[in-house]
């Protein structure tokens, strides 16, 4: 079979899954039927037994042979009620535990850490406001709660011994349903490109009740900052938004919003007025719209100078207007606001940073 297919097995006795691993190898893995005995503590399956499994729930003439690891184990779906309590954090499989099924566990492991690591830095080194580390349980303990629903369906679903027919079909159906983009909601949800932090105490959205449909479509405080190419000089070459904020900390995002939206020189003032107080915290990038001039101005030392020339950038961030966004060290938007509102900007700095 190809190497980047997981095929799925069902049987009124057991549920199965061949999935491709490294050097040539696969993984093979089966709930026990329902009348086995509880194995002894510390056992592992005999080569015999498993290949009986694959008989009765796989495609038929397959051999195993060459094991590296045999093991039975016990899926657990376990959540910690507080991520935090004092001094001391929980992240990753000392938060939550979960069937390895759905593949989710190592990502929402590493969320938790990037989610509590930028945090604790700042904190640690004095420039962080304390109340950041109380919107790590805020932030990270619904993703786990969602995500533990997410994988004991899919467990159940993969190891179902006796499917209806409508379970069946719903089989056949996803075959076809993964080759459309009908599915790919699920595969976003799946890989967690589509966690959010809307509702977190340290995210602030300022949408007016008037508000542009544009702007309305754009992406929300709290979103994963979307990716977009921009314009670096004159030349013509070109860069992508997360080759810009890979370095992980905060990038504030000054939107000129159209080429007659307000002049350059408003977005600059504003640039040279935050790096005063925060510049050694975050960087500035000013994002013009329309082509770049015959020659870029040299004098930005404190910010530095992008440009949308198609307006795809603006188009995706609903920025039909001036505007600003906050990406935090996450990639996350802890900020937006529609226009050059200084006094928004600062208040909101002044609640993160020391």
């Amino acid at each position: 079979r190809p190497r980047n297919e997981v095929v799925l097995f069902s049987s009124p006795v057991v549920g199965s899954l061949l999935a491709p691993l490294p050097e040539g190898r696969t993984l093979f893995a089966c709930d026990l039927p329902e009348d086995h005995p509880p194995p002894p503590p510390g056992s592992a399956p005999a080569l015999t037994e498993l290949q009986e499994m694959l008989d009765v729930a796989g495609p038929g003439n397959l051999r195993l042979h060459d094991p590296a690891w045999l093991s039975y184990f016990r899926c657990h779906l376990r959540l910690v009620p507080h991520y935090r309590t004092g001094r001391v954090f929980l992240a990753g499989d000392a938060a939550h535990v979960q069937s390895p099924f759905a593949g989710q566990g190592m990502n929402t492991g590493f969320q938790d850490a990037f989610n509590l690591a930028w945090k604790l830095a700042l904190v640690l080194r004095g420039q962080g406001n304390p109340a950041l580390l109380d919107s790590y349980h805020a932030e990270r303990h619904d993703i786990g709660r969602q995500m533990l629903a997410f994988t004991g369906q899919v467990h159940q679903q993969l190891f179902d011994h006796h499917p209806s027919l409508a379970t069946r079909a719903l089989a056949r159906m996803a075959t076809l349903m993964t080759r459309f983009h009908l599915f790919h909601p699920k595969v976003r949800t799946s890989d967690e490109t589509r966690v959010s932090y809307h509702r977190s105490p340290i995210v602030e959205e300022h949408l007016p009740r008037h508000a542009a449909e544009a702007w309305r479509d754009g992406p929300r405080a709290g979103d994963r900052a979307p990716d977009g190419t921009l314009i670096a000089d004159p030349s013509g070459a070109s860069v992508r938004l997360f080759e810009l904020i890979r370095e992980p900390q905060h990038h504030l995002l000054i939107l000129q919003g159209g080429p007659d939206a307000t002049r350059p020189e408003a977005l600059f003032e504003l640039a040279e007025a935050v790096a005063v107080p925060y510049g050694s915290r975050m960087r500035t990038h000013v994002i013009l719209s329309g082509d770049p001039p015959p020659a870029t101005r040299a004098t930005h030392t404190t910010f530095a100078c992008y440009f949308d020339p198609a307006g795809e950038f603006r188009r995706g961030y609903g920025a039909g207007q001036p505007c600003l966004y906050l990406i935090r060290p996450d990639g996350y938007l802890g900020f937006r606001s529609p226009g050059l509102d200084a006094e928004l900007l600062f208040q909101y700095l002044k609640n993160v940073f020391l």
